[in-house]
Formats: structure tokens, C-alpha cells, sequence
């Protein structure tokens, strides 16, 4: 592991970005990806700039530029004219994308646009329809049977099953089936349930089971006896229902399904339509079916029978395949010897590849076919009956010629415990080598390799001899993710090309590796609107609070906030956890207005072999309003001459929709915007305004200003630039001291990528800061190695005038883990594969973290409270 470590002294500022608006029009779009776990090669979803527009009609890539301004998934991938990939592998999530369109005719004219992308998996609950006539059987279905996750069949480890409501007590679900008491009247019921997919809460779907209790009607299934002396009798005639009764009549398949429950050879079975069929590779001999006879409208009334079957076919006997030379480098086609032939008299041999038949007369019991070209063949033989006036074919045989051509690949990967704590954590490691292999006689060249999803190292193969092979050549790192450890394997691909005789050849691979998973806890709250206890697909995660754990009552507590889900691995089944939920300290805020229904979970085990428990925080919570609105920095601080941006968060912090409101952005009378991420806002002489609609609660949105710095001599190094940003909403609020933020800013003469800053600029003033106000802190961090950066570690001791129980996350450029014992904070970024950063390119390689902090009670804010943090960069040994 190659460790890069800064550290960081305080810097104040916060970045944020605007634009001017000509003929040219970005606009913002919606993605709903239904992800499709498994798949190796990224899905096309559409090209973003269809609702663009220049001079108010569509543009080609020869009238205009595209280019990525941010992305809080760096694996969705944004090319060049717009088009947008989203991996398989993606995790369910919520992401957002900024572009930026200039014209190149005029490239001071560019507007940009967002692209919220929703990806979830395909979870479908399917109806199902049950009968029950008190016979006995009270279960009578699994609800999973037919329900299905991206489109395969649904496991019950993957889902939680819950019964909704039902039309009668007596019926009620038990686990996945639906169990009917006895003595429940005659008539119809229906019975609601909900899959919920374990690794998403939030995704789930609801189906309904259609319940008849119906009446006892007689069904009586009768034994047969069929026999069959040659191929030309036809099973079809022989139907087991001949002689079965329904209410003391003959029965019909209008009445009756019959179902095949065994038979003694497996050639013989059931038809659909009540029919018994012989395959003709049976021996002759006597064999036994058994059959169910079942009531349509009462389909438990059921009966069985057995059908006695003789067969006694004429046929030829079947060849047998002695031996087979396939093609080699001198020789290029192939031979077969064959045995088993007819002995007593002539026979005619059958050779079939693809639509070709070719026949073959002779006699004797072995025959050699030469001359036989790479492909797949079927063989059989027929012979006369002198009695029967001619026997039937025999039974078919298969081989195939192999053709000694082509490229092959072989996958080989092996895990890696990333940071070596025993667990299989996101961001571990799978390493893969690849042999290419050359099977043919000619060489191959310019050789490569390609799988989107994974970082392949190695230069094209140029030149590969026949028969023989390369292992060296090619490696490939895959950084684990929580998917992958929820479903406990991983499944990837490679494609190998290259060119012979002039044209382009391939092959391809499959490699599944297991995982040993952990055992294990997952953390989750959520907001629980409507108080059942259960996070429907509406309810969203709840992030304004910290899961707090302790281990065998031990001094060290921990406490984790995290954009995600929160998982603990353990191992030890001695080890005894304390678990609960803390919301933020806010009093002033829509979380006084808040209750964790479920606040504790204590003197919980791991059991072996458990796999992962969920424990649920829901968090339910009164009518309450609020929004908050933050200013702060992104990318390189304000210089002279340049280009820098700020950041305009805001948020429903309450439990009711906002249906509008106004933000307003007021800038530094010395800089001038360029560029704003909102095409609908207005452009005023002082910053501009937008209008929003429907905030849901607890959603963020994000608006990116970019303004431009003067020059020397207008502006000076260390002179403070300030910008502000207010919203305004129609509804009262709890809390409106969080409507107003502001950011403050010094002019430097260089950028440090790796740094800590502070919204106030150095300086606060005593009469503008009350003991509810925050200090709002950001950590600048940027990937200057030459590799991706497998996890990224940020570590932060908080001043001992600062109060860390207040701390409360505001933003992170990625998925983040924020672990604080005591003022230490640890934040982790694992799995993220930040790649090295691009000069002039202000989002590849580089992200951030903004958190608030209050003083602690009695310290006078004069001089913002010295702070520093520590950043560290993880590295793959394997390809560094």
C-alpha cells in the first residue's frame, strides 16, 4: 500500500458558480435505470442533450461542446456528445450529474444543465390465486412462487415478507404461505402482501393472493393398462381419463388437470392433454406412471392413479462412437470409428451436420467416416425387417470435429483483504490475471483485451505464434462493492480480439468468484411516514441523526453518520452489542419535532453462519416545516485571472412537501458570474434568483455557481471576496436562522490541492454569531498520484473549544463512512477508485467533505478556532 499524507491548515472560503445565457439551452433531465445485477457490459441509457437546444433547435457535436462539471458517482460514465453509461454494478442509489454546453462558434455562450439518475433494482410482487376445500391442506401456496428481482425468480434470503391486510382472520400469511383455518365459511377472500428487497428497504411492491374456500365435489382417478408393440402406435390415443369420474360421470380436461407425479423410466410421462407418451429410446419392457387427477374449481380435490405400460419396439440398434482423430496443424479435417452396426444384414447409415444429410450403405458391424470437416454431427442407422417390412431408425449419437482456430482467454482472479482487517469489506480487492491462448497454426496479432468494468493493465499483445500462449501480459484490479457482499459472489467478463489473415477474431470468459462473507449488522433509519414500523418504497433514509454502538459495555463508544447504509462485521458470537440511534442536537430544528420509535437494541449477538441482520431505527415525527439552505466551496480557491465556483445546497429538513420557493444569491461586487447550473434562474445585477417547486422532505438539491476573479491590480492577494444565498418559502418554519448562509473567502496567488477551510473567512463578529450558529468546515482532498485511489481516509482531532456532539454532515463528493469516537473523526471513502486528477479539469480526481460544528458553551468567537485535518490515499500495490 502506497500512502499519500497532508497536512492541513486552516484556509476559509467556499466556492460556488453562475452563468450568462445566450441562444444556447441546457436543460435538466430524469433517469430511472432499472439496474440489472450481473451484467458485465454497461447499458446505453440515452444521450442528455435531446432536450437541448442552440438557437432554439438541436445542435451536433460540430456546433457545440459538452463537458462533465461534477458527478457524485465517478463510475457513471459521460462522454463527449452527451451519452450516458451507467455500469451494472452501480449501487441503488440516487446520483446526480452537471454538463456544461458552450458554443464553439462563441464559447463564452454555455449553459448547463443536471441529471438526477434514480437506480434501483427490479423488484415485481405477482397476484396469485388459491383454493381450499377444507380437505385437510390448509397451505396452499407460496406467495414467492412466481414474484421475480431484475427479472430472474425471487430467493427468500434476498426479500422480507410481510402480510399487509386480509378480507377474513382466518386467513392469514406464515412465513411465504398462505394458511387457511378449518371451518373458514365458503366464499372468496383476498390477502395483500409486500416483498421489500433486503439489500434496498426502500424497494418493494405489493401483490394480492385471490382466496376461493370452496365446496367437496367426488373425484375418482382409475388405474390403466397400455401397452405398445411398435413405433406406429401412437401414444396420443391412449388417454388416462377413459375411465376417471368427477361426481360419479366421465370427466373431461374441461373439468379435470391432470398432472405426471413419476414414472419408472424417465422417457415415459404425461401430455397436457391427459396423454400417455413413449419416447422411442425406451427399452422394451414393463414400466408404471403415476398421475394426479385434480379438480378446476377446487383444485385440491385431488386423486392419483397408475397407468401399467409394456413396450415392445422394433428398431435398429444404436452405433457406437469407438474413436475420433481430430485436426491437427498437418492434417485439417477429422475421422470417426464406429461399431455396433447390424451384423446380420445390410443397414444404411444417417450422417447429419446442419441442414446436410449424407447416407451411407453397407454391412458389417464397425464402419470409419473420414474426411470430416470441423462442425457438430448427428448419427444413427436403420435396417430391414424381413417381417416387419422394415425396422425404424436407431437411436441418435452425437460428436463433434473440433476446429484447431481462434484466440481463447482464461480469468483467473484471487481476493485481497484491502486493509487487512479479516472482513470483506467494500473496497477489498479482486486481482485477475489473464492466458491468452493462440489454438490455431497461424499467429495473431495486435491482441487486447476489454471489459468496462474493470481497470485492465497491459500494452496490446502484438504478435502470438500458434499454439502458444501469453500469461503475463495482461492484469486487472476490481474493487469490491456492497452489492457484491450482499449477494455474496461476484461475477465478471472479459472479451479478448485480435486480427488474423486479415480479419478480426474473439473470444470471451466468465469468471464467478465466491466471497466469505461476514457475519454481520446492518444499521437503518428511515422515515416513517405512515408509522407501520416497515420502510415502504416511498419512505426515504434518514440522515440527520448518528447509529451509536458499544461492545461488551466497553469505554470506547462509537458513533457512525453515513450517506448510506451503516454495516458492522463481526466474527466473535461471544461479543455482546448495544445498539441505538441518536438524532442531531438541534432544538431550534424539525428534529425537536422527531422520535426514533425503536431508539435501542441491546444485548445483540452474531450468531455463525447468521449472515447479515437488519435492525431498523424508524423515525416518525409531527407536522413540521423547515429549510435550510448552505454556501460553501468546491475545487480550487478564488485567484486572480481565474475561474472558480461555489455551491448552493439546499434542503427539505422537514417532513412536509414544499411546493415553492425563492433563492436568491447575492454576489461579491468584484466578480462576475459566467455560468449557472439552473437554466430557469434570473440573472439580476447583484447575483440572481430561482424559483423551485416541490422539495419532498428531507431531499437535497444542489446549484452550481462559477464566477470570474479579476486581474491585478484590480483585486489583491489575501483581499476577502463575500457571497451570500438566502431562501424564502411561503409556509412558517420552525427554524428560519438556517435561511441565510454566507461565505467568505480569501484571493490566494496558488491552489493547495489537499485543504481545510471555514465559511466565515478568518474572522467572525461577535453581534452576527449566536449559540445556535455553526461553523461550517470544508476538506478539500485531490488524487495527485498516477493510479486510482482505492479508499480515501480523512482524519480530523476537533479542537478542544469545539463541540463535537454537535457535529452534523452538510455534503460528501462520495459515499462516506464518518466514524467519531470522541473528537476524533475518521471519515472512509471506500471503493471510490479515485482516478489521478486531469490539470485544468476542476471534478476528475479531486472531491470534498463539508461538516458544521457549534463552539462550545463559553468560548468567545473572535479568531476561528484553529483545526487541521489529515488525508490519506490508498492505493492498489498491484498495478502501482
Amino acid at each position: 500500500m502506497k500512502n499519500y499524507y497532508k497536512r492541513i491548515v486552516l484556509f476559509l472560503g467556499l466556492l460556488m458558480s453562475l452563468s450568462t445565457f445566450g441562444q444556447i439551452v441546457a436543460n435538466d433531465d430524469f433517469i430511472n435505470y432499472q439496474n440489472t445485477s450481473g451484467g458485465i457490459t454497461p447499458p446505453g441509457v440515452g444521450n442528455v442533450t435531446i432536450n437541448d437546444s442552440l438557437n432554439g433547435g438541436f445542435f451536433t457535436v460540430n456546433q457545440a461542446t459538452i463537458t462533465l462539471v461534477s458527478t457524485t458517482n465517478p463510475n457513471i460514465i459521460f462522454n463527449s456528445e452527451g451519452g450516458i453509461n451507467i455500469p451494472n454494478s452501480t449501487q441503488v442509489g440516487t446520483y446526480t450529474l452537471v454538463y456544461q454546453i458552450c458554443e464553439i462558434a462563441n464559447p463564452t455562450n454555455c449553459d448547463t444543465a443536471t441529471v438526477t439518475i434514480l437506480v434501483s433494482n427490479s423488484l415485481v410482487a405477482n397476484d396469485d390465486v388459491g383454493f381450499y376445500t377444507g380437505l385437510g391442506d390448509v397451505t396452499f401456496t407460496n406467495v414467492l412462487a412466481n414474484d421475480t428481482l431484475n427479472g430472474v425468480p425471487v430467493i427468500a434470503s434476498q426479500v422480507i415478507v410481510t402480510m399487509v391486510s386480509t378480507t377474513h382472520p382466518g386467513i392469514i400469511l406464515s412465513g411465504l404461505n398462505v394458511i387457511v383455518a378449518a371451518g373458514t365459511p365458503v366464499g372468496s377472500y383476498v390477502l395483500t402482501y409486500q416483498i421489500c428487497e433486503i439489500a434496498n428497504p426502500n424497494n418493494c411492491d405489493t401483490a394480492v393472493v385471490s382466496i376461493t374456500v370452496g365446496a367437496v365435489s367426488t373425484i375418482i382417478a382409475n388405474d390403466d393398462n397400455y401397452q405398445f408393440y411398435n413405433l406406429n402406435d401412437d401414444p396420443m390415443y391412449f388417454s388416462v381419463l377413459n375411465n376417471d369420474t368427477l361426481n360419479g360421470v366421465q370427466t373431461n380436461l374441461n373439468l379435470v388437470q391432470t398432472t405426471f407425479v413419476s414414472a419408472s423410466n424417465p422417457g415415459i410421462w404425461l401430455s397436457p392433454q391427459a396423454t400417455v407418451f413413449v419416447n422411442h429410446q425406451v427399452p422394451n419392457g414393463t414400466y408404471t406412471l403415476v398421475y394426479q387427477l385434480c379438480e378446476l374449481a377446487n383444485p385440491n380435490n385431488c386423486d392419483t392413479a397408475t397407468v401399467t405400460v409394456t413396450v415392445n419396439f422394433c428398431r435398429a440398434p444404436t452405433p457406437i462412437i469407438d474413436s475420433i482423430i481430430q485436426p491437427t496443424c498437418e492434417n485439417a479435417t477429422g475421422t470417426v470409428t464406429i461399431s455396433g452396426l447390424p451384423q446380420n444384414s445390410g443397414w444404411t447409415l444417417f450422417l447429419s451436420t446442419g441442414t446436410t444429410t449424407t447416407t451411407y450403405e453397407g454391412s458389417g458391424q464397425m464402419f470409419t467416416l473420414s474426411g470430416l470437416t470441423p462442425g457438430f454431427y448427428e448419427l444413427s442407422v436403420s435396417e430391414p425387417d424381413i417381417l416387419l417390412g422394415g425396422c425404424y431408425s436407431s437411436f441418435i449419437v452425437t460428436f463433434q470435429i473440433d476446429q484447431q482456430l481462434g484466440i481463447s482467454v482464461v480469468m483467473n482472479g484471487s481476493y485481497s483483504d484491502y486493509n487487512n482487517d479479516g472482513y470483506t469489506n467494500v473496497g477489498d480487492i479482486i486481482n485477475y490475471s489473464f492466458e491468452i491462448s493462440n489454438n490455431g497454426c497461424g499467429t495473431i496479432t495486435n491482441i487486447s483485451l476489454n471489459n468496462n468494468l474493470l481497470n485492465i493493465v497491459g500494452e496490446p499483445i502484438p504478435v502470438l505464434a500458434g499454439l502458444t500462449s501469453d500469461s503475463t501480459n495482461f492484469t486487472a484490479s476490481y474493487i469490491i462493492t456492497q452489492n457484491d457482499i450482499t449477494n455474496g459472489f461476484i461475477v465478471n467478463s472479459v472479451a479478448v480480439f485480435g486480427t488474423q489473415n486479415g480479419s478480426q477474431i474473439g473470444n470471451d470468459t466468465v469468471s464467478t468468484i465466491a466471497l466469505n462473507t461476514t457475519d454481520g449488522i446492518k444499521l437503518n433509519a428511515f422515515l416513517d411516514n405512515n408509522g407501520n414500523g416497515v420502510q415502504d418504497n416511498s419512505e426515504q433514509s434518514f440522515s440527520s441523526g448518528t447509529f451509536q454502538y458499544q461492545i461488551n459495555s466497553g469505554a470506547t463508544i462509537n458513533l457512525i453518520s453515513s450517506n448510506g447504509m451503516v454495516y458492522l462485521y463481526e466474527t466473535n458470537p461471544l461479543n455482546i452489542y448495544n445498539l441505538s440511534y441518536l438524532l442531531n442536537n438541534d432544538s431550534n430544528s424539525c428534529l425537536s419535532q422527531f422520535t426514533v420509535t425503536i431508539p435501542n437494541y441491546n444485548n445483540v449477538t452474531v450468531g455463525l453462519a447468521s449472515g447479515i441482520t437488519t435492525y431498523n431505527f424508524p423515525i416518525v415525527a409531527a407536522s413540521c416545516t423547515d429549510v435550510g439552505i448552505y454556501l460553501y466551496n468546491y475545487g480550487i480557491a478564488p485567484r486572480p485571472g481565474f475561474v472558480y465556483q461555489n455551491y448552493i445546497q439546499y434542503k427539505n429538513l422537514g417532513n412536509q412537501i414544499i411546493s415553492s420557493g425563492t433563492i436568491t444569491f447575492t454576489k461579491d461586487n468584484l466578480v462576475s458570474i459566467t455560468s449557472i447550473s439552473e437554466s430557469t434562474a434570473t440573472i439580476i445585477p447583484t447575483g440572481f434568483t430561482y424559483n423551485f417547486t416541490n422539495l419532498s422532505p428531507n431531499e437535497l438539491r444542489v446549484i452550481v455557481v462559477s464566477m470570474q476573479v479579476p486581474t491585478i491590480p484590480t483585486v489583491s492577494l489575501g483581499q476577502w471576496l463575500t457571497n451570500s444565498a438566502i431562501i424564502s418559502i411561503p409556509s412558517v418554519e420552525i427554524n428560519p436562522n438556517n435561511n441565510t448562509s454566507t461565505l467568505i473567502q480569501t484571493i490566494v496567488g496558488s491552489f493547495d490541492p489537499n485543504d481545510k477551510t471555514e465559511s466565515h473567512g478568518g474572522k467572525i463578529v461577535h453581534s452576527t454569531f449566536t449559540a445556535n450558529d455553526y461553523l461550517t468546515y470544508t476538506i478539500h482532498f485531490e488524487n495527485i498520484g498516477t493510479a486510482n485511489a482505492i479508499n480515501v481516509r480523512v482524519n480530523d482531532l476537533l479542537d478542544e473549544k469545539l463541540d463535537e456532539n454537535s457535529i452534523r454532515m452538510v455534503r460528501a463528493s462520495h459515499p462516506y463512512v464518518l466514524d467519531r469516537v470522541g473528537n476524533n473523526l475518521n471519515w472512509n471513502l471506500n471503493g471510490i477508485n479515485l482516478p489521478p486528477s486531469i490539470p485544468n479539469d476542476e471534478n476528475t480526481g479531486k472531491g470534498y467533505i463539508v461538516f458544521q460544528v457549534k463552539p462550545k458553551p463559553g468560548y468567545a468567537i473572535g479568531d476561528i478556532i484553529p483545526n487541521s485535518a489529515s488525508i490519506y490515499f490508498d492505493f492498489n500495490p498491484a498495478i502501482v
